[in-house]
C-alpha cells in the first residue's frame, strides 16, 4: 500500500504545475477511495462551482436537496444537510477551507459508514487544465456484518458514486454552451 501511495504521489506531482498549498488532512479512517479528473476549464471557474457548498444539489444529481447549517456563511465550522438518493440524509461540516484551492469536511454517520471525511482539491496542471481530486476516508461500523456489507457492495457503490460525481462536475464545467456569465448566474440562482 505504501508503494502504491508513493507511486500515486509521483504521478500526481507530474500532473500538477504547482504544489498544493492546502493543509495536510487530519482524516482518519480504515478505508480510502480517491479519484481525480482533468477539467478543460480554469481553476477559478471550477472553484466558483465547488465553493457553492450549500447548493451542491444543483451540480450533483444524486443529491435531491441541500441546505446550509451553522453560523458561518462559508468556511471552517459551516455545514450543510444533504438528502442523497439511495442513502438518506447526512450532515457535513467543513473542517478545512482553502480559498480557491479546496476544502475538507466531516460527514455524519449513515448506515455502516462512520468517521468519514471528504476532501476536494483543485490544482492547475502543466497544460493549463484543472485537476480535481476527491478523497473519501472512512470507517465502517456494525462489526463483521458491516465489513461484509462493505466488501460486497458498499465500497463499489461509493466508488461509483464518486466517479459519477466527478464526471458530472467535469461535464458541467466543460459545457461549451455556457458562458462564464451564464454559469455564475445559474449557480447563484
Amino acid at each position: 500500500f505504501r508503494f502504491v501511495s508513493l507511486y500515486y504521489s509521483h504521478i500526481q506531482n507530474n500532473l500538477i504545475n504547482e504544489d498544493i498549498t492546502m493543509q495536510t488532512s487530519k482524516a482518519k479512517g480504515t478505508y480510502k477511495i480517491q479519484a481525480n479528473t482533468v477539467i478543460n476549464n480554469s481553476q477559478e471557474i471550477a472553484w466558483a462551482l465547488l465553493s457553492e457548498f450549500d447548493n451542491v444539489y444543483k451540480w450533483v444529481p444524486t443529491i435531491s436537496s441541500s441546505k446550509g447549517q451553522g453560523l458561518e456563511k462559508v468556511g471552517v465550522g459551516h455545514g450543510r444537510n444533504c438528502v442523497i438518493d439511495g442513502f438518506g440524509s447526512i450532515d457535513e461540516t467543513i473542517t478545512l477551507w482553502s480559498e480557491g484551492e479546496g476544502f475538507e469536511y466531516d460527514i455524519s454517520p449513515i448506515g455502516p459508514l462512520y468517521g468519514a471525511t471528504s476532501r476536494w482539491e483543485l490544482a492547475e496542471n502543466k497544460n493549463g487544465q484543472t485537476v480535481l481530486t476527491v478523497t473519501l476516508v472512512y470507517s465502517v461500523r456494525f462489526g463483521l456484518f458491516g465489513k461484509m456489507l462493505h466488501s460486497m457492495m458498499m465500497r463499489k457503490k461509493l466508488s461509483g458514486s464518486l466517479s459519477g460525481t466527478l464526471n458530472t462536475v467535469k461535464n458541467v464545467l466543460e459545457d461549451k454552451n455556457t458562458s462564464p456569465e451564464v454559469f455564475f448566474k445559474a449557480i447563484a440562482a
